[in-house]
């Protein structure tokens, strides 16, 4: 008799744990938890994980409904943007609410390293403005000059859209207020002209050191020159494949047209294949010669060793970023500030006067303002702290402070060139 009562004693003891086990599994699947697999994990690579799959969720059949970001995105009214912040992720929540917390938890677990943050805009409202005032920035050039408008872009962390002025005095936000916009989503900055980092003057041997053999690497951030008419240079960017054949990514500014030989150490390394002018990127594809060529993934002048997988466009903002140049031979960095920016490429190349619009630039001001990018440097790589590609340059801001560097992310490089990175 007393044993039978151990033996039901016990029964329900163990009825009892699976039940309280079988709760604790189910919440877990509602909410699931995002940690650290491994410890020697690097955080940025974590936290970049996050953005990118919570951007994903928000391309889901589920969310249709919803408005539209301007990559094509669709994201909750809830939603305000998000960047790293050195450590975590910053989701911005608009007005704090509590369901869109839960609704990002679902999507994208529960983890440590997401910090939620109230903001008072969401980032279709900030879309829609943005691409609003783009719209006056690039037809009304009159008033944009008048303005001393420099460009116009969407900055998370300020969970606003911000406008760059030449000029940063009262006199001129007053005017832009009365003749623009005087939306509350607007914040001002200083930011001089925009000018793009190629190099053009007439052909000259002297102007490019030639070495007596061609290198068999082409290195990310090694130089090239273009001669027509006129020789223009820049840097390499990233290494890519179109349609099989392999070569580099770099600024279309620099290699404007198709056909246009590139040489690289005193002999033709390849051919331009593939340029996109805006409206997204300012991008251009080399096909290189593979019986004398090849490009590498390892930097030029820090030889640092990149990976083949790139940061999404909308997982950029807040991240410390590299460049790598031919003309400035060093690594400089810069932190992201603002995406989507919107501005005007114009300048001369090997093929005439260039002008042409960029709606979706980046832009990241400079970490040491003394040690900035200089001509030359045009089309170089662009990396972050984990050696992800983030894209290549294009131009910089650099007369007044602060200085900026402007570049194309290298996702949207890669969607409008048909390129592979590998």
């Amino acid at each position: 008799m007393r044993r039978n009562i151990v033996l039901n004693c016990m029964l329900i003891f163990f009825c009892c744990f699976f039940s309280c086990s079988s709760d604790e599994n189910s919440t877990k699947n509602l909410f699931p938890t995002t940690e650290v697999s491994n410890m020697s994990s690097n955080t940025e690579d974590i936290v970049t994980d996050l953005s990118t799959r919570l951007y994903a969720s928000y391309s889901s059949r589920q969310t249709r409904a919803l408005n539209k970001s301007s990559d094509g995105i669709v994201t909750p009214n809830y939603f305000g943007g998000s960047y790293f912040n050195g450590s975590k992720l910053v989701v911005l929540i608009k007005n704090n609410d509590k369901q869109g917390i839960k609704d990002v938890q679902k999507r994208i677990g529960i983890s440590s390293f997401i910090l939620y943050k109230k903001c008072s805009f969401s980032l279709n409202e900030l879309n829609k403005l943005n691409d609003d005032l783009g719209e006056i920035y690039f037809n009304k050039k009159s008033l944009r000059d008048k303005l001393g408008w420099t460009a116009v872009g969407i900055n998370q962390m300020e969970n606003h859209v911000i406008v760059y002025l030449k000029e940063l005095c009262q006199e001129k936000i007053s005017l832009f207020k009365q003749e623009v916009s005087s939306s509350p989503m607007i914040i001002f900055e200083q930011m001089d002209e925009i000018e793009a980092l190629n190099t053009v003057q007439p052909d000259s041997i002297a102007f490019y050191t030639r070495a007596a053999n061609a290198l068999t690497n082409i290195h990310m951030g090694s130089g090239y020159t273009c001669t027509k008419t006129l020789q223009a240079s820049g840097s390499v960017g990233f290494r890519a494949k179109l349609n099989g054949k392999k070569g580099f990514v770099t600024a279309a500014h620099v290699l404007p047209a198709t056909n246009l030989s590139v040489v690289f150490n005193s002999k033709t390394c390849g051919t331009v294949k593939k340029v996109v002018k805006g409206s997204s990127v300012d991008a251009a594809f080399v096909e290189i010669n593979e019986r004398l060529f090849y490009p590498t993934n390892v930097t030029q002048w820090t030889k640092n060793v990149l990976s083949s997988s790139f940061v999404s466009h909308s997982s950029l903002t807040g991240k410390t970023v590299t460049a790598e140049g031919n003309t400035t031979r060093k690594a400089v960095t810069g932190k992201i500030t603002t995406t989507e920016l919107q501005y005007t490429i114009s300048c001369n190349s090997v093929v005439g006067t260039l002008n042409y619009n960029i709606k979706r630039g980046v832009s990241a001001t400079y970490t040491n303002q003394k040690t900035i990018l200089k001509s030359g440097d045009s089309g170089c790589i662009v990396y972050d702290n984990s050696k992800k590609i983030c894209g290549i340059l294009s131009a910089t801001s650099y007369k007044k402070t602060p200085s900026y560097m402007i570049f194309s992310s290298a996702d949207l490089s890669v969607k409008d060139l048909g390129v592979a990175i590998y």
